[in-house]
């Protein structure tokens, strides 16, 4: 089983892989299935050196054994729901930029911002601040140095109405 952190971020370079594929529409499990298979093929060891995988005809024993992919469930949720909500997404997103327009917002972040939101709303299993927290991280690994201010300043915004809810006063 993956962490939590590494579904998300599968995630996100699925919906990536959508977007600049340029089929939003699509199914997104073959997507999601190719990336898998490419991070497995170019997986690092502890030291940082990529994993060999050639099969050597003597050795054959000693090649790297690659599970079939298997989706982790939030990772199913996570897109089905990103995918299926997306127009009230987007306009989630447009209604709360201020003087910015949505299609200037880099594709890694718009993503982000998408699936984040996604999961704050049809994901209530998970505490928002940690939702919250884990789209930071995996925006500084991902993007550009500002961006994790960006997408807090709108994740927190779109967060906002279910805390108020919680405490009124």
């Amino acid at each position: 089983m993956q962490s939590r952190r590494k579904v998300r971020e599968m995630a996100l370079k699925t919906l990536y892989s959508m977007v600049l594929c340029e089929d939003i529409v699509a199914e997104w499990l073959p997507y999601a299935e190719r990336i898998y298979y490419l991070e497995q093929e170019y997986r690092l060891d502890k030291e940082g050196n990529p994993i060999d995988h050639t099969v050597n005809d003597e050795v054959s024993d000693e090649r790297e054994y690659v599970p079939s992919f298997q989706p982790d469930p939030l990772l199913t949720r996570l897109l089905t729901f990103t995918l299926h909500h997306l127009g009230d997404i987007d306009k989630q997103i447009s209604e709360t930029l201020k003087n910015w327009q949505p299609d200037r917002i880099n594709i890694v972040d718009r993503c982000a911002l998408r699936l984040g939101i996604s999961e704050l709303i049809y994901c209530p299993d998970t505490p928002r601040g940690v939702t919250i927290n884990e789209w930071l991280e995996i925006v500084r690994s991902y993007s550009v140095d500002n961006a994790p201010a960006f997408i807090n300043g709108i994740l927190d915004q779109v967060n906002r109405p279910s805390r108020e809810a919680k405490n009124p006063h």
